[in-house]
């Protein structure tokens, strides 16, 4: 059978399967996009506004080791790339990821490409059918960009190079995903991998930045960057994108030809000849399952509150310099940054207890939990056990951060009092961070195929606290994130009354999923 047949066949099975994914992911991200731009143009419209923001903004070590370098800030477009910098850099990534591991990895795990092979289907058309799926996924996010760009009265030839520039971000990263599918040997490890090469090339870009060293090239962080497609666009890093990609898709193929079905490139770590007797226990088996995912949120968060803590006085300098800035921000700089980490902790948080979660409708998809039930432990054992855990992922994650936070800020201001405020701030917010994992329990009780609907809370609290006065989000749109329920933490008093509701809230939800699961029929793979 000759190297790569069946790619068409199977390129017409991963739209029919996967359609809505392909479409819907890169669509949000860019609209996102054309949001921060629509309200980069109401702030930034006058020439006036613009050398104010080039003044502060370009001179911040602080924003500069976030957002990455700046280009081309006297005009509008190069205020959206700087603007979109931090959260497209960490968005593109992860929907590239996710996509490529989606397209090649999931149907091997599930059993389906063993059936696909079986025809005149080649293994090698797996990544050669998903990589063109990307390339039109991509497309897709570019052209959405580009429309959205010129609607809202932008350079039409710009706007063209700067989504041509993010488009091919997002598909380099993918190029990764299809790299890692191969290395690692189940799409759950995969995905970590990127995710993990991808906050390696983000720290790396930071550190690069941070201390204007010429080495740009290190990180694909950089490069798209670099692309400056406001003005002169330059080739070379956009190039670099491509060639990413297509270097991952051949690596791709290259793995897939010389690896066994249902393994990795890299070999699987044998586990005892006999399990100890923390297995036993839902709560063991629980964290066995999930601890590397539970540990890398941790890591993630820890890193990005500590960078935070560390450029606490940056921050403030650079928003209170800039009017138009502090307008946003509520007319106070001082505390920004603690903010931004206890609301960056707090989703991450939720993310970890999610993560811990979602295993657990994993196991009820693939079969594994009927094999459960054959033992002692009834269905309301194991669901109580696995979901506390998850809830105490959660607070640990969260905790560790708040601290993390204020000792990086007691260590660059002296003020002691720092360590506590945040330490409270935490505790404040870790009300709606469980309450996040309590709906996601929720959810993956009454419906486990829905559980992936859970991750909207803790994607819109970020959007909400990052982008909600540049977006000029309305009041019942920001009520949609439950951290805006508590209040605008540290700095004010926190809403005592929502605290008690979400923590209540988190408890009920656990416990209503654990009813819904006791009351309905298993998933039977």
């Amino acid at each position: 059978m000759r190297a790569g047949s069946g790619m068409w066949a199977l390129l017409r099975m991963q739209w029919r399967t996967a359609w809505l994914w392909l479409l819907l992911s890169p669509t949000l991200v860019a609209a996102l996009v054309v949001a921060i731009a629509s309200g980069v143009k109401d702030l930034y419209g006058e020439e006036t506004e613009r050398t104010i923001y080039a003044a502060t903004m370009g001179a911040s070590p602080a924003q500069i080791t976030m957002n990455g370098r700046c280009y081309d800030l006297d005009v509008l477009g190069g205020i959206t790339a700087y603007e979109v910098g931090f959260m497209g850099q960490l968005l593109l990534p992860l929907v590239g990821v996710l996509l490529a591991v989606r397209l090649t990895r999931t149907p091997e795990s599930t059993g389906v490409l063993e059936l696909l092979t079986s025809t005149r289907i080649h293994r090698t058309a797996v990544p050669a059918a998903a990589f063109v799926t990307l390339i039109i996924s991509w497309t897709v996010f570019g052209l959405v960009s580009w429309a959205g760009l010129v609607m809202l009265d932008y350079p039409v030839t710009g706007s063209g190079k700067y989504s041509l520039a993010m488009a091919s971000f997002g598909l380099a990263w993918s190029g990764v995903g299809l790299l890692t599918a191969q290395v690692a040997s189940t799409p759950r490890a995969a995905n970590g991998l990127g995710l993990l090469l991808a906050l390696a090339g983000y720290l790396v870009r930071m550190i690069v930045d941070s201390q204007n060293w010429p080495g740009v090239w290190i990180s694909p962080m950089s490069w798209v960057v670099e692309v400056r497609p406001w003005k002169d666009l330059h080739w070379p890093p956009l190039l670099s994108l491509l060639l990413l990609a297509a270097g991952g898709a051949v690596a791709a193929a290259l793995g897939t030809a010389n690896r066994d079905l249902g393994s990795g490139l890299l070999t699987t770590r044998l586990g005892r000849p006999e399990a100890g007797p923390l297995l036993s226990r839902p709560a063991g088996l629980a964290w066995h399952s999930t601890r590397g995912a539970a540990l890398g949120w941790l890591l993630g968060s820890v890193i990005w509150v500590a960078i935070l803590g560390l450029m606490a006085d940056d921050f403030a300098t650079t928003i209170a310099a800039n009017p138009n800035l502090l307008a946003a921000f509520g007319g106070r700089a001082e505390g920004l940054a603690p903010r931004i980490g206890l609301l960056l902790a707090s989703v991450l948080a939720a993310a970890a207890g999610l993560s811990v979660a979602l295993r657990f409708a994993s196991e009820e998809s693939r079969a594994r939990f009927g094999l459960l039930l054959s033992g002692r432990t009834s269905r309301w054992g194991w669901w109580l056990g696995w979901h506390a855990l998850a809830l105490f992922v959660t607070a640990v994650v969260l905790l560790l951060s708040a601290a993390t936070l204020g000792l990086c800020q007691w260590w660059v201001t002296g003020d002691s009092a720092a360590l506590s405020d945040d330490l409270a701030a935490g505790s404040a917010f870790l009300a709606p961070a469980l309450a996040m994992v309590g709906f996601g329990s929720l959810l993956i009780g009454v419906a486990p195929k829905s559980g992936f609907l859970s991750w909207g809370f803790p994607i819109w609290a970020l959007v909400v606290g990052m982008l909600a006065e540049i977006l000029q989000l309305p009041d019942w749109a920001r009520r949609f994130s439950p951290l805006d329920w508590v209040g605008n933490l540290p700095g004010e008093q926190a809403n005592g009354v929502a605290v008690l509701l979400l923590a209540a809230g988190a408890v009920v939800t656990v416990l209503t999923g654990g009813y819904a699961l006791d009351r309905r029929d298993l998933l039977h793979g």
